[in-house]
């Protein structure tokens, strides 16, 4: 229900590199952006760097995937940038770098395969195939794990965006009917 908000998204090409970048533009705020499975591929690439963390800021990106229609999916290699510096997938001892969440919606039955990743991935009924380095946590129905997979806890926040919500009215109508015994 979050829309797209606090996140800047600049392609490669713009870029002149080998990377796409999402950056947080306010480093304690939320971020977030949304994708179907083919428009992840076709934005982000092979290779995006998450950036615009700052440390002690609790900010936090994430990206919903709406699966629907897809049986397999290739994430992007996903590194996290702090202060500018681009972040590690190798053992983590202190964990920073934990403010990215890949939320893969409609998910059931699909194989997400990771590349080197910081960040949580959570794809409720598909199967993850770590292919490459991962540090975060990953929920899914099946995990498989062909490289190495590091703790790396969450350490941002996820707040509700300062959205007006319209209020609704909802009804119930009961009936209820006596068997057996009366009264």
């Amino acid at each position: 229900g979050m829309t797209d908000s606090n996140l800047t998204y600049t392609s490669a090409a713009d870029l002149r590199a080998d990377h796409s970048r999402l950056k947080l533009d306010k480093a304690s705020g939320v971020g977030v952006i949304h994708y179907t499975a083919a428009e992840l591929a076709e934005k982000l690439g092979s290779y995006v760097q998450i950036d615009g963390f700052e440390n002690g800021s609790n900010g936090t990106v994430v990206i919903n995937v709406d699966c629907t229609g897809a049986t397999e999916i290739n994430m992007p290699q996903a590194r996290v940038v702090i202060d500018g510096v681009l972040q590690g997938t190798s053992e983590v001892v202190e964990f920073s770098a934990g403010k990215v969440i890949w939320n893969f919606v409609n998910a059931e039955g699909v194989l997400i395969n990771t590349h080197l990743t910081t960040g949580m991935v959570v794809a409720p009924g598909a199967t993850v195939n770590i292919k490459q380095n991962l540090n975060g946590t990953v929920v899914a129905d099946k995990v498989l794990v062909n490289a190495e997979s590091h703790r790396t806890d969450f350490t941002g926040t996820v707040e509700e965006p300062d959205v007006e919500v319209e209020e609704q009215e909802y009804y119930v109508t009961v009936r209820k009917i006596e068997t057996g015994y009366a009264g």
